[in-house]
């Protein structure tokens, strides 16, 4: 689920680097959700993670339809 998410968010065109700052992290957490050694993030990131996800994959989605 995280790494489908992560990959979604670097297919709109942000780096592991600007996600990771976006959700107030460090660019390693990222890697490591997204390269499976972090298997869940803790709650707060997590949060961050799918809030952004919606902010900025879902508006795409409707711009495809």
């Amino acid at each position: 689920m995280w790494k489908k998410i992560i990959t979604e968010l670097m297919e709109s065109g942000l780096t592991q680097a600007q996600i990771a700052a976006a959700v107030d992290a460090v660019q390693g957490h990222i890697s490591g959700l997204l390269h499976g050694k972090c298997k869940i993030p803790n709650w707060q990131l997590g949060d961050r993670l799918l809030r952004l996800h919606a902010e900025r994959c879902s508006s795409e989605h409707k711009a495809a339809a």
